[in-house]
């Protein structure tokens, strides 16, 4: 709560500033890629569960290098073990899909004296998501583990993550994101989880993924 109350300050004083400065201007955007996706306390590690990042963006002009943006995202997240084959019923994987409104405080570098535009943004920001669906494929096979199926079922339907990353332009209105997105509470509280399956070991989990996202600003 405090990081939020943090980030809103700085935000409005920022916009306060630069609109003292100079009018504010707005733009928009849509981006779209690939997810790279882990959780914690599975058993299952690496970012080896793919998906798919889709979203749409709108930006606040603060400054010539502060910019401020939001974004409507759709994320495909989960995990998915190594030895993963659905074919012979080996392996387990996990789909959580998650719909996230995104805020972010980018920092523009790397001017282009011809073309005048920066081509590096630095970002980093908060991400409130609801899970929209999930799936599990666990053929339960190891006694002394409780099939994911089994605690789908006390899974957070709400996320709340940090995000890190970099655009990287091309041209003034096309690019490339690289992000990293960490989640700050927990698909399943094995405190909570526990008591119901005494005589097996829970685990917490919580999701982390990469992205790698084309974009397009119009």
């Amino acid at each position: 709560m405090f990081l939020i109350r943090s980030i809103i300050v700085v935000l409005v004083t920022g916009m306060t500033l630069g609109a003292a400065a100079q009018p504010l201007r707005f733009g928009s955007g849509v981006f779209g890629g690939v997810n790279l996706a882990q959780v914690d306390g599975d058993d299952m590690q690496g970012y080896d569960k793919p998906g798919l990042n889709l979203g749409m963006r709108g930006m606040a002009f603060i400054l010539p290098k502060l910019e401020f943006h939001t974004e409507l995202a759709y994320n495909q997240k989960g995990s998915q073990s190594k030895d993963f084959d659905k074919s012979t019923n080996k392996g387990r994987k996990l789909f959580v899909d998650f719909v996230a409104i995104n805020a972010l405080v980018v920092v523009n570098d790397w001017f282009h004296p011809i073309k005048e535009y920066y081509r590096l943004q630095v970002h980093g920001g908060i991400s409130t998501g609801r899970m929209v669906r999930f799936q599990v494929i666990d053929p339960g096979s190891d006694p002394r583990r409780v099939p994911l199926k089994e605690l789908s079922y006390y899974f957070n339907g709400i996320d709340f993550s940090m995000i890190f990353g970099a655009h990287l332009k091309f041209t003034q209105k096309t690019g490339i994101s690289f992000r990293y997105s960490r989640s700050m509470n927990k698909l399943l509280d094995a405190d909570l989880v526990q008591p119901l399956f005494e005589r097996k070991t829970i685990n917490s989990m919580k999701g982390y993924f990469l992205s790698l996202d084309f974009f397009y600003h119009f």
